[in-house]
């Protein structure tokens, strides 16, 4: 019989070291990039800065829909 798992101290992720990442290839580019940080806001501006700088993009061309398909692939990672 299998024995419930019960969180000790050390097995609970320790929330400061919890962070946010993004892929670039999650949303469909064939790029390494990764985003982290600790916030939404620090990813959707390391995306905006990698998008016009290494895909050539245009701000204006960063629409909403990109914007939401990021906001939907930032997972939460420890570092």
């Amino acid at each position: 019989m299998l024995k419930p798992y019960v969180l000790k101290p050390y097995n609970i992720p320790n929330p400061k070291k919890i962070m946010l990442k993004f892929k670039c290839k999650d949303v469909g580019f064939e790029c390494g990039f990764v985003a982290k940080g600790k916030t939404e806001d620090e990813i959707l501006s390391q995306c905006a800065t990698h998008a016009t700088k290494d895909h050539g993009m245009k701000p204006e061309e960063i629409t909403d829909d990109l914007r939401n398909q990021i906001k939907a692939n930032i997972h939460k990672s420890l570092f």
